[in-house]
């Protein structure tokens, strides 16, 4: 799905590069000021041609303030 307005590759690199990285307890790095972090660990991989789809479990979640889900469906996002 492409939604409009989105990030040219470049950008999007500048602006989460910018931004403020922490890491949890187990070293993972996540942005402190994200919205939700899920942190995952591998739980399996399958080959694939020339690459790797992993499989994560979520161990834990950390939530930053306030959160509204972003919700899009019938071709529009819905205010929740």
């Amino acid at each position: 799905m492409l939604v409009a307005g989105v990030r040219r590759p470049i950008e999007h690199q500048a602006a989460l590069f910018s931004r403020e990285l922490q890491l949890d307890t187990c070293a993972r790095p996540y942005l402190t000021d994200a919205q939700a972090n899920l942190f995952c660990v591998v739980d399996g991989m399958l080959g694939y041609g020339t690459h790797t789809i992993f499989v994560g479990r979520v161990d834990a979640i950390r939530l930053h303030g306030e959160t509204r889900p972003l919700i899009y469906g019938d071709g529009r996002f819905i205010d929740s």
